[in-house]
């Protein structure tokens, strides 16, 4: 079904759906008053305000919480609000329990009964929840206990609520009171600790460790100096040692010194510069070779050789005496650098006595004052918590349940609109249910959509038309210029066109029933045609109920029974009614016609008449009811067929495509006879066109004006 067929129906069917939609609003208006005057519905209303939770009582924050987050809140607590604890709290109230729907539900589980008359929901981007309940109540009393109900249900709520956050309050006391009792106890234990060390003396601590570091930079000092004495003396006594073991102490200043001190080796020393003197002396008055002179050489080497011997002894024991010397002082030095060493070790243990005191007593400190600091912020919590617990309200009443003064059910504005919707809906639905009842053929879109067969047009319904037409069988002679004549011409053009003329100079028409207008087609179709230019010949093969001769007396009587029994050749039989438009009776109605054009002399007959004729058309019975047509579809060389919109259904058309396909004819097409134009038919704008295209054909010409003459024309 395509939006054009929905149009379609809602045109068609407009009147049955207003029909409808006034019967609906006017059941919707007497079933409201009814409804009003003997049984309306009341409801009765409370809000409650959540307040966002307060982090503080002692700091204002005006900064509210975030949409998300109250959304959250509003949802939940409104989901609280059903809880079978408050609903049992709500059931005691005194407000509750002494009222008639108390009473009538009491027998039985009054908790589940309010549960599911109650209402609740959140008021979208508000602090504020909605508590509803709407009855039946006829009375004032009964208008008021509904009010009474949705109050007791908002105060047990409240009370419910309130006692919920006051005990987790209570909770958070006592677990800020545990926590703040242990930190008081490891506060005392520090101050005991730092009581027996004494923190009064923390300055004389400072000021001993600067005592000691002064004096330990003073050991240093001289534990440096000590190094190096040692190491001076060392160097001395390892170099004797070396110069020892090479034979070289004299080259030592201490050996030497020592030697040249002695006084035996300086007597030694003096006399061997005498004998020097001599010999120079004696060398320069005697010559080398006087004895003189050897004997004062002689004399000379027996003291260098003292000497030497003297000098190696002596050397030997000064080394011995610069060794001890050198002993002594190391081991001097030696001693001194151990009693430093261990004056050291002692003030650098006391002074790391005295830093590991000042380290403890200052942690000590530390850790005594981040516990009071974190006992008095527990202490502010605890403060705090009272306070909210005093006087903190997460949810209270902010506007009671009040007596309803108007019914909320039924509702003009809604009971009108939903009975405009109810009619609406039952009338498009019957429009629609009649329309699939109607299995009628309506359109030539039917035909393809629905039945397989190809659509050659359709032909106007007579009533829709602005032409007198007497008889619309003769339409192509009374009226040629009629919008039907035009329907023709539009069927004509799709049948040439709709394969080769080779293919189609026998044609039969026929139909599923009788008054389907197979003859108005025929020779519409036939005038339409010849009109053309193309040389027609239509032949009655309706044996039953031919139609041909009553419209055109001036043909004769004989006809085809006649040429098939033999009487008469078919030439002389068929007359020109109009230009190339030839017609031929039916003849005599034989009794038996379905054997008639069966045989083979019709065979022959259809084939000198496509031989003469370039189109042949036979107006033949309907396929249905007899089986004449049947017969002769299998001889001719296409089969068009007539079907009525409104009048043949789907199935019929069917049944007769399928009985013909069985015969082995060839259905060229199908033209829809009767389209209705009428609202909810098919076509209306394309008619009203038409019409309007024709009269403006029609209108005369107006005068051509003679072209005005120009003033340079006029002058010449």
């Amino acid at each position: 079904m395509t939006g054009r067929d929905v149009v379609r129906i809602f045109l068609k069917h407009k009147w049955l759906i207003i029909l409808s939609i006034l019967i609906g609003a006017g059941i919707a208006c007497g079933a409201t008053i009814l409804w009003l005057l003997y049984a309306p519905f009341y409801t009765a209303e409370a809000y409650l305000q959540i307040n966002p939770p307060k982090p503080s009582a002692m700091v204002d924050t005006a900064q509210l919480p975030s949409k998300q987050i109250m959304d959250r809140l509003t949802r939940s607590q409104a989901q609280l609000i059903k809880s079978d604890a408050v609903l049992a709290a709500a059931t005691e109230d005194p407000l509750l329990n002494r009222t008639k729907w108390y009473r009538r539900y009491s027998s039985g589980d009054v908790i589940q009964e309010l549960y599911d008359a109650l209402k609740v929901a959140s008021v979208p981007d508000t602090f504020f929840v909605r508590i509803a309940m709407t009855e039946r109540a006829s009375t004032n009393k009964e208008r008021a206990e509904l009010a009474d109900i949705i109050n007791a249900v908002a105060n047990a709520f409240v009370e419910d609520n309130t006692k919920s956050v006051k005990d987790d309050r209570v909770e958070q006391l006592d677990r800020l009171s545990d926590e703040r009792r242990t930190l008081q106890s490891d506060l005392d234990a520090i101050r005991r600790a730092m009581s027996e060390m004494r923190p009064e003396d923390i300055p004389n601590i400072e000021d001993q460790r600067n005592v000691l570091n002064v004096q330990l930079q003073g050991l240093v000092v001289a534990r440096t100096e000590l190094d190096l004495g040692l190491a001076e003396e060392q160097s001395a006594y390892d170099k004797i040692l070396e110069q020892e073991r090479a034979g070289t102490l004299i080259s030592s200043a201490p050996v030497r010194a020592a030697v040249d001190a002695n006084p035996t080796f300086a007597s030694l020393r003096h006399a061997q510069v005498n004998l020097r003197t001599e010999l120079d002396d004696a060398l320069a008055k005697f010559g080398p070779q006087h004895r003189r002179v050897r004997t004062l050489e002689n004399r000379l080497d027996s003291v260098a050789e003292q000497m030497k011997r003297q000098e190696d002894e002596l050397a030997k024991n000064a080394a011995e005496g610069v060794k001890q010397f050198h002993q002594g002082n190391i081991e001097t030095l030696g001693a001194q650098r151990k009693q430093v060493e261990d004056r050291y070790e002692a003030l650098m243990a006391r002074l790391n006595d005295a830093q590991a005191n000042l380290a403890q007593l200052k942690q000590l400190a530390a850790q005594e004052e981040a516990l009071e600091e974190q006992i008095n912020k527990i202490k502010t919590k605890e403060l705090d918590y009272r306070l909210l617990y005093r006087g903190e309200r997460p949810v209270f009443l902010r506007r009671q349940a009040a007596k309803p003064r108007k019914p909320s059910m039924p509702k003009w504005k809604v009971m009108v609109p939903l009975g405009v919707f109810l009619g609406i809906v039952v009338g498009v639905g019957l429009a629609f249910l009649l329309e699939v009842i109607d299995t009628s053929v309506k359109s030539p879109g039917d035909i393809t959509r629905r039945i397989d067969l190809a659509a050659l047009g359709m032909v106007p319904h007579l009533d829709d038309v602005d032409e007198e037409i007497e008889d619309l069988r003769l339409t192509f002679m009374t009226n040629p210029n009629s919008l039907i004549s035009e329907s023709f011409r539009r069927i004509r053009t799709c049948l040439l066109f709709s394969g080769p003329p080779s293919g189609r100079r026998s044609l039969l028409v026929t139909s599923p029933m009788p008054e389907d207008g197979r003859s108005t087609v025929t020779l519409n179709l036939a005038g339409s045609v010849a009109q053309a230019g193309r040389k027609v010949l239509v032949v009655d093969t309706n044996f039953r109920q031919p139609v041909i001769r009553k419209l055109f007396p001036e043909i004769p009587e004989a006809g085809l029974s006649s040429v098939l029994s033999g009487q008469a050749n078919w030439r002389d039989l068929a007359k020109e009614v109009d230009k190339d438009l030839f017609l031929m009776s039916s003849g005599v109605l034989p009794p038996n016609p379905a054997e008639l054009l069966g045989s083979d002399q019709m065979r022959n007959i259809i084939s000198e008449m496509t031989d003469q004729f370039e189109q042949v058309f036979f107006d033949g019975a309907p396929g249905l009811v007899v089986s004449d047509s049947s017969v002769l579809s299998s001889l001719v060389d296409g089969v068009i067929l007539v079907v009525r919109a409104g009048a043949n259904t789907y199935g019929i058309v069917e049944r007769t495509r399928d009985m013909l396909t069985r015969v082995g004819a060839h259905i060229v097409g199908v033209v829809v006879n009767g389209v209705r134009v009428t609202a909810g038919g098919y076509y209306r704008r394309s008619y009203e066109t038409f019409y309007e295209y024709h009269e403006q054909e029609q209108l005369p010409a107006a005068p051509a004006q003679p072209p005005a003459k120009s003033a340079r024309t006029t002058k010449q």
